[in-house]
């Protein structure tokens, strides 16, 4: 009987003994998950573009939307860091023509001739490198505004200065457009300083070569491009 009691007394110790360090092993994961480092159930994501990479407008002058501006004016337009010409694309409308100096990052546009009274004129900046979303901006000169003006212009005036701004320089007018991609092909442009400065236009390929290259021109006509214009450009397909 008494070997009985020393048996049972035992095991008894030794179910103690396995109870007190499962409870500690336990004791030790809880303590692990609640001081160790959270993972979250959801994925994070972190951009590649460091912050100090960051490409966008911190301010214009004229500030947007300004009226009574001079019908000479100097557009400044300052960046978040220093550019180099193929960082920016500008374009104004109405289409006029103008000289651009860079200084750091800051961009300096001044139209060659007398802007038109009383003319709301938009510029559209856009970053063709790295694809950020362009900007607008807008000002109106002084003077009466148009809508209390004759227009004396002849008859297809404005399509003609679109036209004559298309036609003399299409790798701007077409690098204004991009990127543009659907399920033929993708577009994009590089501007090349040598031998002249110009914007390549990169075509990517997708599907049939032949379909996704006659997709793209047919695109291009679409954009009131004419043969003469497409053989002016260069065209880089990949």
């Amino acid at each position: 009987m008494k070997k009985q009691y020393i048996i049972a007394g035992t095991v008894l110790v030794v179910t103690l003994i396995v109870l007190i360090v499962v409870s500690t092993i336990i004791l030790k994961q809880r303590n692990a998950n609640t001081t160790g480092t959270h993972i979250s159930p959801f994925p994070t994501y972190t951009e590649n573009i460091s912050p100090e990479d960051k490409l966008y407008v911190r301010t214009t002058s004229p500030t947007d939307g300004s009226k009574d501006v001079s019908l000479k004016p100097k557009i400044t337009i300052a960046f978040s860091r220093d550019i180099s010409p193929k960082d920016v694309v500008l374009s104004i409308l109405p289409a006029v023509d103008f000289t651009q100096k860079l200084q750091g990052n800051t961009l300096v546009v001044e139209p060659i001739t007398n802007l038109a009274a009383g003319t709301l004129y938009t510029y559209i900046i856009k970053f063709p490198l790295i694809g950020e979303t362009s900007t607008t901006h807008s000002f109106t000169t002084t003077g009466l505004t148009q809508e209390f003006l004759p227009d004396t212009r002849p008859s297809g005036f404005v399509e003609d200065e679109q036209s004559r701004s298309l036609h003399s320089d299409p790798d701007v007018y077409v690098s204004n457009l991009l990127p543009f991609s659907n399920d033929s092909f993708s577009v994009a442009s590089e501007f090349i300083s040598a031998p002249t400065g110009h914007f390549r236009i990169i075509v990517t390929i997708k599907g049939q070569e032949k379909v996704s290259k006659n997709s793209f021109l047919t695109w291009l006509k679409e954009n009131h491009l004419s043969d003469g214009d497409i053989t002016k450009l260069d065209i880089q397909y990949q």
